[in-house]
């Protein structure tokens, strides 16, 4: 099981432009070939993002479920733009065998190094709505992961 997680995890922050030590790894199959056996689905897709401060939170879409991250923000191009730095994958959410769709994420900066992170989503292996909650230290870079049936 980690290791399709791992790879799903660093796929989708390659494509985010997250860095990811392993994401210049070659792909085993062509992009033609890919989308022939598996269709279009399995590319990921960012179907949510709400700003939170220096940070942002993405919703993605890849390989039939909603994954979750979050991302620092800090100035690049001579402070003209944002780029992604420090990014951080919930793996409560985040792992491969799951089916889930985030229906709504919000997110505020609740203290100096705390976010609260809250949503809403559909668990389609157990048939069910839950609702989580997150709290991120932004210094630790950790979190606390909390689900409630709806």
């Amino acid at each position: 099981m980690f290791g399709h997680t791992m790879r799903l995890a660093v796929s989708a922050c390659a494509v985010l432009g997250a860095s990811a030590v392993l994401a210049d790894d070659k792909a085993a199959v062509e992009f033609e070939e890919a989308v022939a056996v598996y269709g279009p689905g399995i590319f990921p897709a960012i179907t949510r993002l709400v700003r939170c401060g220096d940070y942002r939170v993405l919703v993605v879409y890849a390989a039939g479920t909603d994954l979750l991250f979050l991302d620092k923000l800090v100035p690049a191009d001579n402070e003209s733009t944002l780029a992604a730095t420090d990014g951080l994958s919930f793996a409560e959410l985040n792992y491969y065998e799951a089916s889930n769709r985030i229906e709504r994420v919000s997110c505020e900066k609740s203290g100096p190094r705390e976010l609260r992170i809250a949503g809403s989503a559909f668990d389609g292996q157990e048939n069910e709505r839950f609702e989580f909650s997150i709290v991120v230290d932004t210094v630790e870079r950790s979190y606390t992961y909390a689900r409630t049936g709806d």
